[in-house]
């Protein structure tokens, strides 16, 4: 629970950045449109006619690039969001289940059924202090971005006991960046 809790936090970090850059790229629209207005509007002595179209041109084809970009980011977004939505289902599903915490490990108790540890472990869990080192992985980085956040992950594996959760949220972040 506490990897998903993670998880969910790292997800939300990176929504919050897509969201950021997406502004940004429609600032950077909003202004590269004004250009493109104030270049066909203005009537400046030193530029010929033709170097005047040709720097409407070159905006536009700047314009054009912003909005693919802009396009790209929606779409990252908008993964981004879908697993995010998956991850914060799971979590709300995961704490319907009652868990005591013992000196060392949280033991899962069933609620329904009489099920294994191995059968819980399938989900991805993380203990407090992987989920805490993941916590400073990303502290240290800048700019959040699928790179960074998937490096982040990789540092983990050299803790090799959680090689599979950390698998698991190679996964999670593959589906995310793509």
């Amino acid at each position: 629970m506490a990897n998903q809790h993670a998880e969910c936090q790292a997800l939300s970090a990176k929504h919050r950045h897509l969201e950021n850059l997406v502004r940004e790229l429609q600032r950077d629209n909003v202004e590269l449109r004004e250009q493109i207005n104030r270049a066909e509007a203005e009537d400046e002595n030193s530029l010929t006619e033709s170097d005047k179209y040709t720097r409407a041109q070159s905006l536009r084809v700047e314009l054009a690039a912003k909005v693919e970009q802009i396009a790209v980011l929606e779409e990252r977004l908008a993964k981004a969001e879908a697993a995010n939505d998956v991850l914060n289902a799971q979590l709300k599903s995961n704490q319907v289940r009652t868990h005591t915490f013992s000196k060392r490990n949280y033991v899962w108790q069933a609620t329904e059924n009489s099920r294994t540890e191995d059968e819980v472990s399938q989900g991805l869990h993380l203990t407090a202090h992987v989920a805490q080192q993941l916590a400073t992985e990303l502290e240290g980085i800048d700019v959040l971005n699928a790179e960074s956040l998937l490096e982040s992950v990789r540092n983990l594996k050299r803790y090799s006991f959680y090689g599979k959760c950390v698998q698991r949220a190679n996964t999670y972040l593959a589906m995310i960046c793509q």
